[in-house]
């Protein structure tokens, strides 16, 4: 592990756990408010938790017209960093469409950096499901 992913997940753990990092909490979460609510899932476009993100409430068998928030870019194919805010549900993200393709397993508040990454992701997330 290098310094720079160690540090990203650090900085991860951090934030996940401690409420005064902006992570909402409300009755249920909200997707793609830009607002990281417990029980999302959230892509973040670059190697930075401070980059453009989305927050996924629900399952999706494609991020098809999905922008993130405040960006330019499709989330499909394009995620750097993937992060898990529930407390309860293991999420889990698929490289492919519907399903398919590698799956990479989040347990609750766990996150992964597909940075400099020589995986089967290659930054590619393409679906996910709790």
């Amino acid at each position: 592990m290098n310094l720079r992913k160690g540090l990203i997940g650090v900085a991860l753990a951090a934030s996940m756990a401690a409420g005064a990092a902006g992570i909402a909490s409300p009755a249920f979460a909200s997707e793609g408010d830009g607002v990281i609510s417990f029980g999302e899932f959230v892509v973040y476009r670059d190697c930075s938790i401070f980059s453009p993100f989305y927050d996924f409430a629900t399952d999706h068998t494609n991020y098809s017209g999905i922008y993130f928030i405040n960006d330019f870019r499709l989330v499909d194919n394009d995620a750097s960093i993937v992060a898990n805010y529930s407390i309860v549900n293991s999420v889990n993200a698929f490289a492919g469409l519907s399903y398919t393709g590698p799956k990479l397993v989040l347990l609750p508040l766990q996150s992964f950096s597909l940075c400099e990454t020589a995986t089967a992701f290659n930054n590619q997330i393409s679906s996910h499901h709790f």
